[in-house]
């Protein structure tokens, strides 16, 4: 809602860094508010090593100083289902073993092919700086 002319006008979020953190949480926007609630599946490609914020558009202030950190993806939170009924699955990497194991409900199982973690059940992604 404008608050000059107080009509509905198209509007946009714009946010940007000024200091790169160490844990990055990234919430894809999977709930579409027009015509009615609906699911958004579209796919998107993230990367799982080495994303680098620079290279999104206009994340990064203008007055940010340094170097860009590089990121990589540690979990995933994934969503199945409709806007009114659905399934939360978690994928997770080991912190000491580096492999990827996916938690639903009162199971867990190792994930042997990598490929598997994108996919447009992504919700959530969990990032965490590199240290080098």
């Amino acid at each position: 809602m404008c608050a000059k002319c107080k009509q509905k006008r198209p509007c946009t979020k714009k946010l940007s860094l000024q200091k790169c953190p160490e844990i990055l949480v990234l919430h894809l926007k999977r709930f579409s508010q027009m015509r009615g609630r609906s699911k958004l599946n579209t796919h998107v490609d993230f990367p799982i090593t080495n994303l680098r914020l620079d290279v999104l558009t206009d994340v990064m202030s203008e007055s940010h100083e340094g170097s860009v950190p590089t990121y990589n993806l540690f979990g995933i939170s994934n969503h199945s289902g409709t806007v009114y009924s659905g399934h939360y699955i978690a994928q997770c990497k080991h912190p000491f073993t580096n492999e990827w194991h996916e938690f639903n409900d009162s199971s867990v199982h190792r994930i042997i092919d990598n490929s598997i973690i994108i996919s447009a059940n992504a919700y959530v992604l969990f990032y965490e700086r590199n240290r080098s």
